[in-house]
């Protein structure tokens, strides 16, 4: 059987053919592995998930933190984990305070990390008037959520996105609470899809979950793990 050294872009065409190497009977071997360019990693309360993200993002000379949460001089406590996350970030990474998220992949730059888009869709949920009316709301928020999903699958940049994992606990008691661990399901959904790989942590533990979707998509020819990272 024949082996083929190839230096494959991250282009679905690239794959495709690969796919037909592989059918000719040859055996594709990526010259320049790559470590996965589109990160969600997602996780309960104190899990470890914004630590982890931060982590895989240490040998970034440069990154672009993006910050969805807002300011608040009123609530000491909130200002107190604000200053926390700054703390333990490095002096070189820069902080974007913003909910316009796609705007910051779709413009060329460093590597980012977005924490968290928990925050992110409470805050788009306050703009469309979502608690007043969901019914009224309900197309803006699926279109907020349809834009930043096809910023992560088009951006350049290498990206870390931290999410909230919601829905395995008691049911919420109140119709909010509901719907926001329904809004943040199909939000997690659209972003895990648009990503190279998701990451669940659990207990200070990340577990690296396999790539499949509950949406029909055409198949991709499997891609060379990486061997640059690795998760427990």
């Amino acid at each position: 059987m024949a082996t083929v050294r190839l230096d494959i872009p991250d282009d679905p065409r690239a794959w495709a053919l690969v796919g037909q190497l592989r059918e000719l009977g040859a055996t594709p071997v990526d010259a320049a592995p790559r470590r996965p360019r589109r990160t969600l990693v997602t996780g309960g309360a104190r899990s470890g998930k914004s630590s982890h993200a931060e982590s895989l993002l240490r040998g970034e000379s440069v990154v672009d933190y993006v910050a969805t949460s807002a300011r608040n001089e009123d609530d000491p406590e909130w200002m107190a984990r604000i200053a926390a996350h700054i703390a333990r970030r490095p002096s070189s990474w820069n902080t974007i305070e913003t909910i316009d998220v796609a705007s910051v992949l779709t413009t060329p730059g460093p590597a980012v990390l977005v924490d968290c888009l928990g925050v992110w869709l409470t805050r788009i949920l306050d703009e469309t008037g979502f608690w007043s009316d969901p019914d009224a709301a309900s197309d803006k928020v699926d279109q907020y959520v349809a834009e930043l999903a096809a910023a992560v699958a088009c951006t350049k940049r290498r990206v870390m996105l931290v999410t909230n994992e919601v829905g395995s606990g008691v049911v919420p008691a109140t119709a909010s609470g509901r719907a926001f661990r329904d809004r943040i399901g199909i939000l997690n959904a659209s972003i895990a899809d648009a990503c190279d790989e998701v990451v669940l942590c659990v207990a200070g533990r990340a577990l690296s979950l396999p790539a499949t979707s509950t949406r029909p998509i055409a198949p991709i020819p499997e891609k060379p793990e990486s061997s640059e990272e690795t998760h427990s």
